[in-house]
């Protein structure tokens, strides 16, 4: 492995893990395109080690009104809300937060381990890819036309974080982003964009968290002259997706989703023109 090998999937993992564009996609046409092979397993849980800590940095006052909430430590939480400026339906929104989080975080699990083997064939078909990116890009077209709403975290529904975790599932194929199929439903459920998009995030480091310990499972020990390759690539995944979730909530504030799903029509039916014309023949 190369320094450039690093920086490259760095950038990607961390660029792409939160902007909507499918990061798994992204990697599937990069490897394909530049020839990459598959990344060693322990150097890809750090590339996800480092968007973990993007988010948990990036979040980090959202991670404490949970754990103080489940402490109950925050027993009463009577301070206006960010999105809507009233006072939260619940009184403890930190534990309401964490009980959404894990209710949406069960439907990717399940379709996880119950198409386990399917899903991961996905991952070498490009014009599958393609397809699954303009997907997203109309998710994400008819999201920006919707309305703005006023729902807050603490008003949200167990029913909304299900829809939206049920998205989140249907994103553990390659091409469809989870990020902005999320955040999408989210937006449909009637939650503000910010919201929407804290509430992703958030759902994020559970799934984040899971994908490291299935790949931890084939764990090889780290060669010793390999250790700054490793570290730049996880460095720069780390710094690319806090940037990467800055630029989104500022982007969704004034909904230009728009933008992500033209980029995405463009690029999927570019991969899928390209299968087209360079399928090699029988």
């Amino acid at each position: 492995m190369t320094f450039l090998y690093a920086i490259v999937l760095g950038l990607i993992q961390g660029l792409t893990e939160f902007i909507p564009v499918s990061s798994s996609g992204h990697l599937v046409i990069a490897q394909s395109l530049l020839g990459f092979k598959e990344p060693p397993v322990l150097f890809d849980v750090m590339l996800h080690g480092g968007t973990l800590l993007a988010v948990v940095v990036f979040l980090r006052n959202d991670i404490w009104m949970i754990v103080t909430g489940v402490l109950g430590v925050a027993v009463k939480n009577d301070r206006p809300t960010e999105t809507t400026g009233e006072g939260p339906t619940h009184g403890n929104t930190g534990r309401w937060f964490a009980g959404l989080i894990i209710l949406g975080t069960i439907p990717a699990v399940i379709v996880g381990f119950a198409f386990k083997d399917f899903l991961e064939g996905l991952f070498g078909k490009p014009a599958t890819v393609g397809f699954m990116l303009c997907i997203t890009a109309a998710i994400l077209y008819l999201a920006d036309r919707r309305l703005r709403r006023e729902k807050s975290i603490s008003e949200m529904t167990l029913a909304d974080a299900l829809w939206i975790g049920v998205f989140q599932a249907a994103a553990i194929i390659p091409g469809i982003s989870r990020s902005g199929s999320t955040i999408s439903m989210g937006i449909f459920r009637r939650l503000t964009a910010e919201t929407a998009a804290r509430f992703s995030f958030m759902l994020s480091v559970p799934a984040i968290l899971g994908a490291i310990v299935l790949e931890s499972r084939g764990f090889q020990r780290l060669p010793i002259q390999e250790f700054g390759i490793y570290l730049i690539g996880t460095t720069i995944a780390a710094v690319s997706g806090y940037f990467s979730i800055a630029l989104l909530i500022r982007m969704i504030k004034s909904f230009k989703l728009k933008a992500f799903s033209i980029y995405l029509w463009a690029l999927g039916f570019v991969v899928i023109w390209a299968q087209i014309i360079f399928k090699p023949t029988s």
